[in-house]
């Protein structure tokens, strides 16, 4: 190891590589690697990626990951993902996880950890954003993937989700607490909601997991051959007064104790033409 450049170490063991006999080919590089271990589909699958990254040989400089992932044929997935920036002290710094239960008898399915549903265009839940934090409509299914992935912090709900599907009638509830970064004034209020995830210097540290929400929502999608029709709500309270505005270029930004939203979302497919739409309202009735 050098003291210049960077130190990566990925360490990945997955039954699916080692039951054909490939083992690690030389010279693969950290993301041939990922890309390849995340195109088996095989129905039972264990794996665990481990990557240590830095410039510096100093421990508290180094980047930490580590991602466990279990898949059973059954449709049962269990996923846990931890991660560690440079300066921060904890070694663990970031986790999240989740496990994925389908029944075999019954059309529905649990997701018990953390989570990001995905409905409609996102106006109420949403897994991307596009340039500018607006909203990009996705294929006309809602996303399958309720399970939190991402290193990203600041992104997730931790709870409860239960979904239902049976011919063209789709549902999904969800509940649960989620904890975000903030900054607050000298009243108590939170003026800013950091999206970066450290948590170096004194300031970083008093403000981490400082807001908590209460949410609750749920979705129910009617999808016929050619169009389909969806409903979203979504509810949430904070435990601090949440105060986003800046008279002089925010003025538009979020004040306030709590939010809901509403939402109906609709697709049209006509031959060629597809057309797609929804629309939105809050507590405070604004669209």
């Amino acid at each position: 190891m050098q003291h210049r450049g960077y130190i990566v170490i990925l360490l990945a063991l997955s039954s699916a590589v080692w039951a054909q006999g490939e083992g690690f080919v030389d010279g693969e590089d950290e993301g041939a690697l990922e890309s390849r271990l995340a195109d088996f589909r095989e129905p039972h699958r264990f794996s665990l990626r481990w990557r240590v990254k830095g410039s510096e040989v100093e421990a508290e400089r180094l980047q930490l990951y580590q991602r466990l992932e279990w898949k059973l044929g059954t449709g049962t997935e269990f996923h846990l993902l931890t991660e560690r920036d440079p300066g921060e002290s904890r070694w663990a710094d970031f986790a999240s996880f989740y496990l994925h239960w389908r029944s075999r008898s019954r059309p529905m399915a649990v997701v018990l950890g953390d989570l990001r549903p995905g409905w409609g265009s996102g106006l109420v839940c949403g897994r991307g954003s596009g340039r500018g934090g607006v909203p990009l409509s996705h294929p006309g299914v809602d996303s399958e993937r309720v399970g939190y992935r991402s290193s990203g912090e600041n992104g997730s709900l931790r709870g409860i989700a239960w979904r239902y599907v049976r011919g063209g009638v789709s549902g999904m509830a969800i509940g649960g607490q989620a904890w975000r970064d903030a900054r607050t004034d000298a009243d108590g209020r939170v003026t800013s909601l950091p999206e970066s995830g450290y948590h170096v210097s004194a300031r970083e540290e008093e403000g981490r997991r400082l807001l908590r929400m209460d949410v609750g929502g749920g979705r129910l999608r009617y999808r016929r051959e050619g169009w389909s029709l969806g409903g979203s709500m979504l509810a949430a309270g904070f435990d601090h007064s949440v105060d986003l505005r800046r008279p002089e270029r925010k003025e538009w930004a979020f004040g306030g104790d709590g939010q809901q939203l509403w939402a109906t979302d609709g697709e049209m497919v006509w031959r060629r033409m597809e057309m797609r739409g929804e629309m939105a309202t809050d507590g405070k009735g604004k669209w």
